[in-house]
């Protein structure tokens, strides 16, 4: 008799999912003692993960480009005449300057191999007085298949030499495309970049870097100078407009 009793108080108290046990410790006041409480969940801040590069995610969208700090920093203005003699730097060939008017041009033509018909590279920029250019063109004439990989490299060191600021992962970006024969119109850094076989030739290919429009403003007021010295330089940049004050010594300006 007394187990029959204990198996029907068991049933009644674990149907519907034990709340009748529940009720009933609650009632005793034992369910401090008696009830298994559930951990509390963790709010602990999680590390985020890093993307990984994938199909959707390639690799140079997911890199830390935020830490590039060469993106930041303005080149060093060189004079036109200066930046088209380092182009023979290192070189067989010396680059020829011509200048006419407010409008200069160098020209860079190099052979490669002993071949009948030897690889070649030419280069061309025009610019605008004093150190400003418009285009830098490079053309590859891959004609002896032994001097690609010499032919890709003068063209890299060609655009490292004329000044171009790149970051490594945007000067990688060319390089593979080169060297795989790809078509591609980009924008990297401040420049638009286009690279494409001449015509019907699959021998011959031109890459193209043009500089950016510069004609971005900002539009925020101009601050008053409250007696300090104000002469700063707007670059253009494609995250807007950085201002880098030039460290002069002279009369501070009159409070507006």
């Amino acid at each position: 008799m007394a187990l029959a009793i204990f198996l029907l108080a068991g049933t009644v108290l674990s149907v519907n999912h034990g709340r009748n046990y529940s009720r009933l410790v609650e009632w005793l006041g034992l369910d401090e003692y008696l009830i298994m409480v559930q951990p509390p969940a963790s709010v602990a801040p999680k590390r985020t993960r890093r993307l990984g590069p994938t199909a959707a995610f390639p690799a140079r969208l997911v890199a830390k480009h935020a830490e590039e700090l060469v993106r930041l920093i303005r080149s060093p203005s060189q004079a036109a005449y200066d930046r088209c003699r380092q182009l023979g730097v290192g070189g067989d060939a010396a680059p020829s300057f011509q200048a006419s008017g407010n409008e200069w041009e160098c020209i860079l033509s190099q052979e490669l191999g002993s071949t009948p018909e030897p690889a070649v590279l030419f280069v061309q920029a025009r610019g605008l007085s004093p150190d400003s250019f418009r285009s830098f063109r490079i053309k590859l004439s891959l004609l002896d298949p032994s001097q690609d990989d010499n032919l890709l490299r003068l063209a890299l060191d060609s655009i490292d030499r004329f000044g171009l600021a790149l970051s490594p992962d945007s000067r990688r970006y060319i390089e593979e495309r080169i060297a795989a024969r790809r078509n591609f119109s980009s924008l990297l850094e401040n420049y638009r970049i286009v690279f494409e076989r001449e015509r019907d030739d699959e021998k011959r290919f031109n890459l193209l870097i043009v500089p950016l429009s510069s004609s971005t403003t900002c539009m925020s007021p101009r601050p008053k100078s409250e007696g300090m010295l104000m002469r700063a330089t707007i670059v253009s940049a494609r995250l807007g407009c950085l201002s880098f004050p030039d460290k002069t010594s002279g009369q501070a300006i009159q409070p507006d």
